[in-house]
């Protein structure tokens, strides 16, 4: 199955964030596009919500994604895309860096595996009777750490095929996580896009690792951003126009031109 080209998941991981607040009916009136127009069905029923923040009195009920069926060449096949950070109580859950078993058995973040566990049921209800041939999982940033724990699930239960797109993805699982998911979905179907001067793939810290492991990653280049920029981690600013109109063939012989190889 092929994947989605970089341009494409860029757009998809953007166009997520304007399910936070409102429904999909919504978000089509005032013209908000998702980035899967003409490639995935999303109606109001495939958004879905999930909990951010910590303690029952410290949490909030809002927008974390959807998840569709394909049509025309994707018909068959379906995207489940969450976002990024953009509350207090997101914040809250980012800063909650214990560990938790994950879906897939294996030690992960536990803030995020919180917020992944409150709308888990819902992806859980679309999937019952359907039989995908691939699942593309597609996040930025906090919604990255929540695409690889629904690859994690999708995978655990070998339910398709999966295809993982990230950006700006932090750490999220442990180094029995990282080995376990590289040989469930295969290196070859990672596509961690980062850029060298954004903050948040450098955390956390051990005992957390990135996946893919060997491979590494597609690396955005660093221009005059400095060591640590925070425009570098915005999806606008700075993945979108970093990944446009290039392959992921392309990315990576950048990379590899870049290291000297």
């Amino acid at each position: 199955m092929n994947a989605l080209s970089p341009s494409q998941a860029a757009s998809i991981a953007r166009g997520v964030y304007f399910l936070l607040d409102q429904t999909v009916s919504e978000a089509a009136a005032r013209a908000d596009l998702l980035g899967c127009e003409g490639m995935f069905s999303v109606e109001d029923r495939s958004r879905f919500t999930g909990r951010s923040g910590c303690l029952s009195v410290l949490k909030r009920l809002s927008g974390f994604g959807y998840i569709a069926e394909g049509i025309g060449k994707y018909q068959g096949e379906v995207l489940v895309v969450t976002r990024g950070t953009k509350t207090a109580f997101d914040w809250l859950s980012n800063g909650n860096v214990g560990l938790a078993l994950g879906p897939g058995g294996h030690y992960v973040h536990a803030g995020f595996h919180e917020i992944w566990k409150s709308f888990s049921t819902d992806v859980a209800a679309f999937l019952r009777g359907r039989n995908p041939s691939v699942i593309h999982c597609v996040g930025h940033s906090l919604g990255g750490a929540l695409a690889l724990l629904n690859a994690d699930y999708f995978t655990s239960l070998r339910v398709a095929e999966v295809k993982l797109y990230t950006f700006g993805s932090p750490r999220v699982g442990d180094i029995n996580f990282a080995r376990s998911i590289c040989q469930r979905v295969g290196e070859e179907n990672m596509y961690r896009v980062f850029h060298c001067a954004d903050p948040v793939p450098m955390i956390p810290m051990f005992p957390f690792f990135h996946v893919p492991l060997r491979a590494g990653g597609y690396q955005l280049g660093n221009g005059a951003r400095g060591i640590f920029n925070k425009d570098a981690h915005g999806m606008v600013e700075s993945y979108i126009p970093g990944v446009r109109d290039q392959s992921w063939a392309a990315l990576r012989n950048r990379n590899l031109s870049r290291d000297g190889r």
